[in-house]
């Protein structure tokens, strides 16, 4: 029992499955197998600054985007990267905006007030001299690459203009540049990333992102395909997503979630024909 362990033990083990609120935490040390119903993200308290941090200016930023028409809601996550060399970057959700029921331009008036206000925050008053209208430049803007087909409903323009490009638009309109680009959709690899990171410890969010932290901590799996359920609050989890899938830094990709390198394809074709005295056998794969 407790009592009988070293006093060491029990943080020790908790650091190794990711704090002890951890979903890991929970199973394997606490025994709250309750705990692993419907969980899809490994969320704890411990990914949320006790106060918003704002990044410095000189860490890189990228948008994740989630692009919603009608009654659904359109979400940006402002993330900053933390380079910690080695390949490894720590990444961090310092704002969003969150949207319901709106248009191409009223959102995009929102993320330009916004980068206005992170540069506020970001910059040192020194770097502000001489500038105004300051804004954060982002690096990329990940987003769901179905904003590459025609734009129908939410502009009145030729469908030839896709909802991606109409973004780009109306940004060059307010004076800023917003190119969006399309983000990889595979979503169980997007969730093994996530928690990757979260296990990690390269995963934090301001409080002030409250939209997507609840987002991330209501999704649930649908018991039966084992898959997230449809119809559930996921936009703040779907930028996620799309941009830690669109960071390119050292991730252990599940074997089985990408497909065949080249490199591999060889290997497996020289060692099928050694191991068969010479004669070639087809071991021709479909990714």
């Amino acid at each position: 029992n407790r009592d009988n362990l070293p006093p060491e033990y029990i943080p020790k083990a908790e650091a190794f499955y990711g704090g002890k609120d951890s979903l890991k935490a929970k199973l394997y040390l606490k025994g709250e197998w309750g705990t692993l119903e419907g969980a899809v993200i490994n969320w704890n308290e411990t990914l949320v600054n006790p106060v918003d941090v704002w990044p410095p200016a000189g860490w890189s930023t990228i948008i994740g985007m989630d692009h919603g028409e009608g009654n659904s809601a359109t979400a940006f996550g402002f993330i900053a990267l933390e380079e910690l060399g080695y390949g490894r970057t720590r990444l961090h959700v310092y704002d969003e905006v969150y949207l319901m029921d709106t248009d191409i331009s009223t959102a995009v008036s929102h993320v330009d007030e916004a980068l206005q206000f992170h540069a506020h925050k970001r910059f040192t008053e020194t770097e502000k001299i001489g500038f105004t209208n300051l804004r954060v430049v982002p690096k990329r803007w990940i987003c769901d690459p179905s904003m590459a087909r025609p734009l129908i409903k939410t502009e009145p323009v030729n469908k030839e203009v896709t909802i991606g490009n109409m973004y780009t638009i109306r940004a060059w309109e307010r004076g800023f540049q917003l190119a969006p680009v399309g983000g990889n959709n595979n979503i169980m690899l997007g969730i093994d990333k996530l928690n990757w990171l979260i296990m990690n410890g390269l995963l934090t969010f301001n409080p002030r992102c409250v939209n997507i932290i609840s987002d991330l901590k209501g999704l649930v799996y649908d018991k039966v395909t084992l898959k997230p359920k449809i119809h559930q609050r996921d936009h703040g989890f779907d930028l996620t997503r799309y941009a830690v899938l669109g960071v390119q830094d050292v991730y252990n990709m599940p074997t089985v979630k990408r497909g065949e390198t080249l490199l591999e394809r060889i290997h497996r074709k020289r060692n099928s024909f050694n191991n068969n005295n010479g004669r070639f056998v087809s071991t021709a794969r479909y990714i």
